[in-house]
C-alpha cells in the first residue's frame, strides 16, 4: 500500500538508535550485549548486528546476510528463532 502522506523522519529508527534501544533494554533487564541476539532484515540493522555476538538475517539481501551469524529465508519466524534457540 503506498504512503498517503509524507513520512515523518523523526519516527524512523536510525541504525545507531537501534543499538541505543538495545543497550537501554539490556540495562532495564540486567543483561549485557553478550546475552543478546539481533534479528534483522535490512542493512539498517548492520550496526546492531555488529554490537551483539549472534545475529540472524531474516529474508535479507546478501549484504546483511553476509554480516549475520545465521540467515533465514522463509515465512515461519519460528524457524528463524530455532536457528539460535533450538527446538520448540
Amino acid at each position: 500500500m503506498p504512503f498517503t502522506e509524507p513520512l515523518d523522519p523523526t519516527g524512523i529508527l536510525t541504525p545507531a538508535a537501534k543499538v541505543e534501544i538495545a543497550d537501554r533494554l539490556c540495562g532495564q533487564f540486567g543483561l549485557t550485549r553478550a546475552d543478546c541476539v539481533a534479528y534483522g532484515d535490512s542493512l539498517s540493522d548492520a550496526e546492531l548486528f555488529a554490537a551483539v555476538p549472534v545475529s540472524v538475517a531474516v529474508n535479507a539481501d546478501r549484504h546483511l546476510a553476509g554480516l549475520a551469524t545465521h540467515t533465514y529465508a522463509g515465512q515461519d519466524l519460528w524457524d528463524a528463532y530455532e536457528l539460535v534457540c533450538g527446538a520448540r
